[in-house]
């Protein structure tokens, strides 16, 4: 039930975090990407994908919480013994991020950094086992490609950690290393896109990659809509032609991996088994036979 617990708890210091930094910062995140003058930044729709994860994540947690009788076809190793307590570090590394992020200063902004390095390492170790093991349909979703969304977004969510630490130590200077802030942000685009790349071919996971897609889309929409950042949404637009093409080329090759050439081990496709519950354990064959 520990994982219960920690997932109630994180999804109560996300809703409250808004709160808590009123009184630990004068700032908040609007004042704090003003101040910083941040050319990446993403139309405000690209973060209702944490609805998307954390609705899929609570199927996860309730579905592991259940008797394993009840549900024979879960695999038990792969959640608590794979896996075991290292969900439940990610949810209170998870709850503490927008804590000490909303502190808004050059600590808050190094301790955040290593709090989301955390979240992300340990939300790819969970997906990696997730995606070398046998999964049931429900674990595929609740696990397999919850994690791979979580991780994706992680991903982002780390380039951009790392962005506020190096631009708060003066990076962010014109006369430093970078000509000007566009150049730097095009920079910036193209090792994420290297970064994500890679880790679709070494994960055999798409899924994982579509993260980055729905990321660059939406500073695409957001750069256009400044109308200053021409060279920065002509990138923008390119990466993500090259990034989404390649994506239906991984998505059809694993396929094809998998049910062409059945040599896949391991990946976003490997194998799904189909749920089964134990009806006896809910007491709805004895019911019958009490009716009979």
């Amino acid at each position: 039930m520990a994982n219960v617990g920690v997932f109630v708890i994180a999804m109560i210091s996300n809703y409250s975090a808004q709160f808590i930094t009123q009184y630990t910062s004068s700032e908040d995140l609007t004042s704090i990407g003003e101040k910083y003058d941040f050319t990446i930044s993403a139309a405000g729709y690209a973060f209702s994908i944490w609805g998307l994860i954390y609705s899929l994540m609570g199927l996860f947690v309730i579905y592991q919480a259940l008797p394993s009788e009840w549900v024979p076809s879960r695999n038990d190793k792969l959640i608590f013994n794979d896996i075991g307590y290292l969900f439940a570090a990610n949810m209170l590394s998870n709850s503490a991020w927008l804590i000490i992020f909303g502190f808004y200063n050059s600590y808050a902004f190094i301790g955040g950094w290593f709090d989301i390095v955390f979240m992300l390492g340990s939300a790819l170790y969970i997906l990696y086992q997730s995606l070398k093991n046998d999964v049931d349909w429900i674990e595929f979703l609740g696990l397999r490609a919850t994690f791979s969304i979580y991780a994706g977004w992680l991903t982002t969510a780390t380039i951009l950690n790392t962005c506020f630490v190096l631009m708060d130590f003066g990076m962010r200077d014109v006369n430093n290393i970078f000509p000007n802030e566009e150049t730097w942000g095009i920079i910036i685009l193209w090792v994420a896109f290297l970064i994500y790349q890679t880790t679709v071919e070494v994960f055999k996971n798409p899924l994982f990659g579509a993260v980055f897609s729905w990321a660059i889309t939406a500073i695409y929409v957001d750069a256009s809509g400044k109308g200053t950042l021409k060279n920065l949404e002509a990138n923008a637009l390119v990466i993500d032609a090259i990034h989404t093409l390649s994506l239906f080329l991984y998505a059809a090759y694993f396929a094809y991996e998998k049910w062409g050439l059945e040599e896949e081990s391991y990946g976003l496709f490997y194998t799904i088994n189909e749920v089964y519950f134990n009806l006896e354990a809910f007491g709805i064959e004895g019911e019958d036979e009490e009716s009979e």
